[in-house]
Parts: structure tokens; sequence; C-alpha cells
């Protein structure tokens, strides 16, 4: 029998919207909600690898590890490439993966930045045009927010904080300087693309030794997703179109889905109105659904028996 764990890393939709919403809304209301965790939703899936947060949490050694880069025992952080949009007096971010980036155009902006920095102490990289990582000569001693956390928002407060604070804003402001009038930049403005004019840095963290899980495979296109299951020695393949799809692929076991910038109606549609439905025909023995919602990460589990229960409500 297959039982089925679908990880969003994205939050659920608001509150009037998942009432329109059939099946996400049976199960948040037939489910049990056995979780919530005030963390970062990164943060909630390495938990449930057993991985503990370091000083942040070590998001980058294990994107990049599952990016199918080497990833050695000194310290990381992404570095992600940004455009920050100048509203009034503040800088909104913008992630690059709103917009076209070439391989070729990382590679020279980081060229640029691999040269004016030690490359002993702060050396960049970019397995893919829109994730780049930096290696770090030690601890940066700083916490840090997630670039999705950041995106459309002002990042003065944003910025990271801790002891070493005003050294990586310096580093921020350096790089912003850097980017301004590189040539890349200018011909990406002549085309009438946004200039990659910062980087994002969070996540830093060194590689942990190990890690666990309980699943028989993992299903995930998401290179952190792909980095815990190398580390925790658990077979993983990209996510499939939808359950039709995993349930001809899926044999029997513990299964976690882990989806990424999914919306809502390919989620109802694609996986929780068939996965009640296989539920109901017995063609599946359990399903979870964890996610970030209302500024928390909550797991739901259901089983075929809960789908009776007509005294529980939604919960959610």
């Amino acid at each position: 029998m297959r039982s089925l764990e679908l990880f969003l890393l994205h939050p659920l939709p608001e509150r009037a919207a998942r009432a329109r919403l059939n099946a996400l809304q049976r199960l948040l209301s037939k489910a049990r909600k056995t979780a919530e965790e005030h963390v970062q939703v990164e943060g909630a899936l390495m938990q449930r690898f057993d991985v503990t947060r370091q000083r942040d949490w070590p998001v980058a050694p294990l994107a990049r590890l599952g990016d199918g880069e080497t990833v050695d025992d000194g310290f990381w952080i992404c570095a992600d490439p940004v455009h920050l949009q100048v509203d009034r007096d503040a800088l909104i971010l913008v992630e690059a993966t709103r917009y076209e980036l070439r391989q070729p155009e990382a590679r020279a902006l980081l060229e640029t930045l691999n040269q004016h920095f030690d490359r002993a102490a702060l050396h960049f990289s970019a397995p893919t045009p829109q994730r780049w990582y930096a290696r770090l000569a030690q601890s940066p001693a700083i916490e840090t927010v997630p670039v999705h956390e950041a995106a459309g928002r002002n990042v003065d407060a944003l910025l990271p904080r801790g002891e070493q604070a005003l050294f990586w804003h310096r580093i921020f402001n350096e790089i912003q300087m850097l980017l301004h009038e590189h040539p890349v930049n200018q011909a990406r403005e002549e085309r009438g693309l946004p200039a990659i004019n910062s980087v994002w840095f969070w996540g830093a963290g060194i590689l942990p030794a190990h890690a666990n899980g309980n699943w028989s495979h993992i299903w995930t296109s998401d290179p952190l997703s792909r980095g815990l299951a190398l580390l925790a020695k658990i077979d993983s393949d990209d996510v499939p179109g939808d359950l039709a799809q995993w349930l001809v692929l899926a044999r029997d076991g513990s299964h976690l889905v882990v989806l990424k910038d999914a919306d809502a109606e390919r989620i109802e549609e694609g996986w929780l109105g068939p996965a009640l439905q296989a539920l109901r025909a017995r063609s599946l023995g359990a399903l979870s659904l964890s996610a970030s919602i209302d500024s928390a990460v909550a797991r739901f589990d259901l089983t075929r028996s809960d789908l009776w229960k007509f005294w529980r409500r939604a919960s959610a």
C-alpha cells in the first residue's frame, strides 16, 4: 500500500480562496492537524529530515548538493541574482526567476565579483543561471531572510542581522556598485530586460553530517529537497505531472512529493482531488499535506476513515 505526503514550498491560498477549493477544504476539514512550526518553510522541511538549524538554516550546502555540485566542508551561502527596483525611498526585490537570465550572462557577472572579492574569503559560482552560491572562509555569523520571503518587499529591514550584519550590508552595497554599469546589464537594458544589480544572501551553513527520512521514495524538482534526499540516501525522481502519473510510477511504501511554485489549481485538480478519490478507492493508504498557512507551517494527516467523520470542521 502506498502513502503520500505532499509538501508545498509555498503558502496555501488565503482563507477566502481556500473556501473555493473543494478538495483542499475537505482535506482541511477532515484531517488531523498534527504539527505546526513557526519556522521558515525550508526549516520545516529540513526538520522532517532531522536536520537542525545552525546559525541559519543550511539551505545553501544542501541545495548546492541537489544541484549536482561538489560541497566541501566549508561554509556556503545562497547568493541569488536579483533585481532591485527603486520605488520612491525603497528598494524592492524582484527574483531572477521572474525574467530571463542566460548562463553566459551569469558567468560574466560572477567573473567580475570573483575578480573583486578575495577568492579565498568569498568565491561565487552558478550551477544554474538563476541559482548562485558563494563559498566562505569562515562562518558568516548572521541570520538571513529567504529570497522568496523578501520578494516584492523593501529590502532595508530584511538584510542579514547578527554579529557581522554591518560587514554583510557593506558587501551588499559593494556588489550593487560593481554591477550597476556592468556591460551585461547595459546590454540587458537595451533589450528591455531588468538589470541584475545585486545578489541576495541567505541560507548559510555547512553541509550537515547526515539526514534521516522514513520515506521509501522522494519526488521533487527542487534542489534543496534533492540535496536532502541524497544526504539521507533515499532514491528521488522529478515530480510527475499529476497524481495519475504518480500512481503509475510509485511502488508500495511511503512517498514524499515536494511541490515548488505550483499554483492552487494544479494542486487542487492534479493532486488533492485525485488523492481524495484514491483514498476512498483504497489505492492510497494515507494522505498528508504540509504547507505554510497563516504564518506557520502545519501538517494535515488524513486516512480513509477520517473522510466519514462528519463532526470534524475546518481547523485552518
